[in-house]
């Protein structure tokens, strides 16, 4: 016949059991309270992966007296759809004034510092211009003759860069699509050829769609410029972080320029971003 064994305990072994119970209870309130804490930082983590995304976008085609940029518009119009898929609430400017760029630069950052942002993206297509190493984005109503007017009549680069800094984004990216040469009648003393290069500020990308110094005429895929089409097919494959996107823009832009349109970038981003997750 089958008997269940008595259990005996001395007084040792008793007080041994009491202080593993104690010590067992305590390792699991100890457990139960990181995995408190880790779902709530995994929440968090969560949150900003798909966080807020705002981008900016302008597409600056009918100048009032400089040369009309046939494809600026579309452009414009391709990389604002290719960001909405990825997640970015867009603000389009067709065409703008200065007035109107200097608004909707200013309303970009108000929206943007509003709540904690994961990327604030500035994408411009259009007629840009270098003056002593300064960058200046053209607006249609600007007509420039002399280099001075660049200052105060453009858009200098350094006014996009500081209103993301300000807004405090996780990541800020700006992409100057300026490949054309000088747009102005002549050449006013002081303007150079091609964009500067410029340091991005901490948690920034700058992307020019030719290298710093160069031109290109910008090409055209579709209706589209050699850049802007690549640029958007890039953001739309999963997977591709923010330095390995860029890289395909290159080689893309490359390859359909015949090495005459090299794509240019520099970042001071820590990390990896991507447009669509892998």
């Amino acid at each position: 016949m089958f008997r269940t064994p008595t259990l005996t305990m001395d007084r040792g072994a008793m007080m041994w059991r009491m202080r593993s119970r104690k010590a067992g209870l305590f390792m699991s309130m100890f457990l139960a309270l990181g995995c408190l804490q880790l779902s709530a930082f995994g929440a968090h983590a969560g949150d900003v992966s798909k966080g807020l995304r705002l981008a900016l976008v302008i597409g600056n085609a009918q100048y009032d007296s400089a040369p009309d940029l046939g494809h600026a518009r579309a452009d414009a119009m391709l990389v604002a759809q290719a960001l909405g898929r990825a997640g970015f609430s867009v603000t389009p400017l067709h065409d703008g004034t200065r007035k109107q760029m200097e608004d909707a630069l200013a309303a970009f950052q108000r929206k943007l510092g509003q709540q904690e942002a994961e990327a604030g993206l500035i994408y411009y297509a259009g007629h840009g211009a270098q003056l002593q190493g300064r960058n200046y984005l053209i607006p249609v109503d600007a007509g420039i003759n002399e280099a001075n007017e660049a200052d105060a009549r453009g858009i200098e680069v350094g006014s996009l860069l500081d209103a993301l800094r300000q807004a405090k984004a996780w990541v800020n990216i700006v992409i100057l699509d300026t490949s054309r040469n000088n747009p102005f009648g002549g050449t006013p003393q002081g303007i150079n050829r091609g964009l500067a290069p410029v340091d991005p500020p901490p948690g920034t990308c700058i992307a020019y769609s030719t290298a710093p110094g160069s031109v290109a005429d910008g090409g055209e895929k579709a209706g589209n410029g050699h850049y802007a089409a690549a640029l958007a097919a890039a953001i739309d494959r999963p997977g591709l972080s923010i330095d390995q996107l860029f890289k395909t823009v290159r080689r893309t832009v490359f390859e359909l320029s015949e090495a005459q349109q090299v794509p240019w970038n520099t970042s001071s981003i820590v990390g990896d971003f991507y447009f669509h997750p892998p």
